[in-house]
């Protein structure tokens, strides 16, 4: 295995850590059955720090990754277990080579504002973070993975080139440069999370300065928030696919 590849498998190890928030707010349906005496209507958290950064492309710091992944989920993403899960890809085929996804995606994935989550939300979601313009610090978890991807990045390419179709609304197909055993698990990362295209084009330049600003499909949306907040809230989102497993109907946090 290259350095690399340990790299890019401990980064994703890492956010597994960061969505323990997450996880300890949403649990498993049968789980919440037995348990919904003990629900909470809102509880109070410590963050590590302020949120630097929603936009899911470029975020870097601990405390926006833990928060994107508290209001949004990609492809796959980990359950209270630490085992790896399908989110939004209802289904995975691949090739025999390995080397070529097709994702179907779930039917009752919806944005916040209650458009469907698509496989075009995906590919404009990883074209647009290769793109050298977007400057992205986890390019490096495309980079050698995703066809072209290491072209684009060094300039030699057209992003559009990237190894990522939407081949129908919920069919994303993925072509990869070799196989990849640990393609599965780049999937939960936020740089890989879908983007609303005409939402995120909509919004300019202010695209996710503020919890206004930004849409949701995860499990919670921001309330409250925008750049340099030193407090921030997470509600529970009527629109995600999974909502009943979520318990508290509200978070607060706060740096200590």
């Amino acid at each position: 295995m290259t350095k690399t590849s340990i790299r890019k498998k401990a980064l994703v190890g890492s956010s597994i850590v960061m969505t323990a928030v997450l996880l300890g707010a949403c649990g498993n349906s049968s789980a919440n059955e037995s348990n919904s005496s003990k629900t909470a209507s809102k509880i109070k958290l410590s963050a590590q720090s302020n949120i630097a950064m929603m936009d899911s492309r470029v975020a870097s710091d601990e405390t926006s990754i833990q928060a994107l992944n508290q209001t949004n989920e990609g492809l796959y993403s980990y359950n209270l277990d630490g085992k790896l899960v399908p989110a939004i890809a209802e289904k995975t085929t691949t090739n025999k080579a390995k080397t070529v996804y097709t994702f179907k995606l779930r039917e009752d994935a919806e944005w916040s504002n209650g458009e469907k989550v698509t496989a075009a939300d995906f590919e404009y979601a990883w074209k647009s973070a290769v793109d050298p313009k977007t400057a992205s610090t986890y390019t490096y978890l495309f980079d050698g993975v995703v066809k072209n991807a290491s072209d684009i990045i060094a300039g030699k390419k057209k992003n559009s080139e990237l190894g990522v179709e939407a081949t129908a609304a919920d069919t994303l197909k993925v072509t990869l440069e070799r196989p990849v055993p640990y393609f599965d698990t780049l999937l939960s990362f936020s740089v890989f999370f879908p983007l609303n295209e005409k939402f995120v084009t909509a919004q300019g330049e202010k695209y996710a300065q503020d919890s206004d600003r930004i849409l949701y499909n995860g499990p919670y949306v921001m309330k409250d928030w925008k750049q340099a907040s030193d407090s921030w809230t997470l509600t529970k989102n009527t629109k995600y696919w999974d909502e009943k497993k979520c318990q508290n109907k509200n978070i607060c946090l706060s740096p200590p």
